[in-house]
């Protein structure tokens, strides 16, 4: 994927890019002890490697032109424990730590902003499956909810929350074009609460 995209990109003059980071696969069933690890293997490379291939080889094109708006997707999976597909849920924590990572990477070279959402359930063949294994489903929405949030986010000329963990139903629209920033630094973030 990588060497496809690289020579995808050298061939056209993109000087705005955004990318939206969206492979992903259940992976695994079940606990640790009943499963394969191989299947965990899979589910890391598509979920987690799969989206970086894409991003190492946009990356040079972005921080030549010092633009980027790059989104990932997380979600239950990597909010709450999820027993039931381990491997899925291991793979989108890996991707809420790589988003924070780019922001990290990226928050002196330009104008780059990333997020990491969480859209809800939409009803896709994914979600068909965790409910037929018998998986508990939090939060149901349209595919308009993460469509828009991704559309607004893209296309945003400032963006107050780069490095975040949000879900669609968050207040954020206050906190694109605007120039204000999110008020609590550990808000939407993969963190350790301490006491």
């Amino acid at each position: 994927a990588e060497t496809k995209i690289s020579a995808w990109i050298r061939q056209h003059p993109c000087q705005r890019i955004g990318v939206v980071l969206a492979a992903a696969i259940l992976g695994a069933s079940g606990p640790l002890i009943h499963t394969n690890l191989e299947t965990w293997d899979l589910a890391y490379r598509i979920g987690v490697l799969g989206n970086l291939a894409v991003m190492k080889a946009l990356l040079p094109r972005m921080t030549e032109t010092g633009f980027g708006r790059i989104a990932g997707f997380a979600g239950g999976g990597s909010a709450y424990a999820n027993p039931m597909f381990p491997a899925y849920s291991a793979a989108k924590t890996a991707m809420v730590r790589v988003i924070e990572n780019l922001h990290e990477d990226l928050k002196d070279k330009g104008d780059f902003a990333t997020v990491c959402l969480a859209p809800g359930a939409v009803d896709t063949d994914m979600l068909q499956q965790v409910r037929g294994a018998g998986g508990y489903i939090k939060t149901t929405v349209s595919m308009e909810e993460p469509v828009g949030f991704l559309d607004r986010f893209l296309m945003a000329e400032s963006c107050g929350f780069s490095g975040c963990f949000v879900h669609v139903r968050d207040s954020y629209v206050h906190l694109l074009n605007t120039g204000q920033r999110i008020a609590t630094e550990s808000l939407w973030k993969l963190r350790r609460i301490e006491s």
